[in-house]
């Protein structure tokens, strides 16, 4: 409980100081927070590839260079997944960008649309 009141403690007197000391503190924090999960992030992907079957890939992928491998064949998949996805969309908006309307108006005898018992109105000029 001691350690989190000087946690406190600390961001109060944080609060009361000025813009340039709260800056430093936000920079300074944010890198310690980014570092720290970066390494955490590398640790779990480093235990991941190390328990996936290794059996399509060659001698020289599994030596000291495994991230630097797992990285340049995930990039590879993505960019074909995404080169797919993108000229499957790139088709679709063709198809629908060459289709034409039409709109066909047909006249009647009876036009419904046009009162006609309405009285006229005058126009009026304005000031």
């Amino acid at each position: 409980m001691c350690g989190m009141n000087k946690i406190q403690n600390f961001f109060l007197k944080l609060q009361k100081e000025d813009e340039p000391v709260k800056k430093r503190w936000m920079v300074a924090l944010t890198s310690a927070s980014m570092l720290i999960v970066t390494v955490f992030w590398g640790f779990y992907f480093n235990a991941t590839i190390k328990t996936i079957e290794t059996a399509g890939i060659s001698e020289q992928e599994t030596g000291d260079n495994n991230f630097l491998a797992a990285v340049k064949n995930g990039a590879g998949i993505i960019s074909k997944e995404t080169g797919l996805k993108l000229s499957k969309l790139v088709d679709s908006i063709q198809t629908i960008a060459n289709k034409t309307n039409s709109i066909t108006i047909n006249k009647t005898d009876n036009d419904f649309l046009i009162k006609k018992d309405l009285e006229d109105v005058a126009p009026k000029k304005l000031p």
